[in-house]
């Protein structure tokens, strides 16, 4: 009798969090955005998957609003918490260049930021302070139980970081 009030009590668990769980994305945090014109709007950000925050942003003013859609052209950057910052930056997605919020992972002399494609691969942005960028994927391979680097996204980066003698030191180690 134990072992089912067990089962059971997992069984309510499961489906209370699975439920609570999926229900996050949709949700509104607390956040702002800053225009093209640098107004910066405090109010709530819905988090949604990276592909469709990517085209837009859904914001409202305070927390029972009325919900705004902003695109890339009209929304310069967008923060919500706990820790999620997206500016408008073009990238090439499918050889064709196109202005979309990317997820900012690292501030600092070289900025990183993180694409997911269409085909939900992972790509990687690296922006110098002057504005020289560039975009890649690293596509590592396992063959008979190895991991092979892929040695084109090392030799990528390390001439693109050549200026960041730890960072190029880092690379170059791997």
């Amino acid at each position: 009798m134990d072992n089912k009030l067990t089962f059971a009590f997992f069984i309510i668990f499961f489906f209370l969090f699975h439920f609570k769980s999926n229900a996050q994305s949709g949700n509104y945090f607390k956040g702002y955005i800053v225009t093209v014109s640098q107004d910066t709007i405090q109010g709530y950000i819905r988090d949604d998957s990276r592909r469709k925050i990517a085209q837009n942003v859904y914001f409202k003013r305070n927390e029972n609003g009325q919900e705004e859609v902003f695109t890339p052209n009209e929304v310069k950057l967008f923060f919500y918490e706990p820790s999620f910052h997206f500016e408008a930056i073009k990238v090439n997605i499918e050889n064709d260049e196109v202005k979309q919020f990317i997820r900012k992972l690292v501030n600092g002399t070289t900025d990183l930021y993180q694409i997911v494609t269409a085909k939900r691969q992972l790509e990687y942005v690296f922006v110098k302070g002057s504005g020289e960028s560039i975009q890649i994927r690293k596509q590592d391979q396992v063959s008979t139980s190895q991991l092979k680097s892929d040695s084109k996204y090392n030799s990528l980066l390390k001439s693109f970081l050549k200026d960041c003698p730890d960072i190029a030191l880092e690379t170059s180690t791997k």
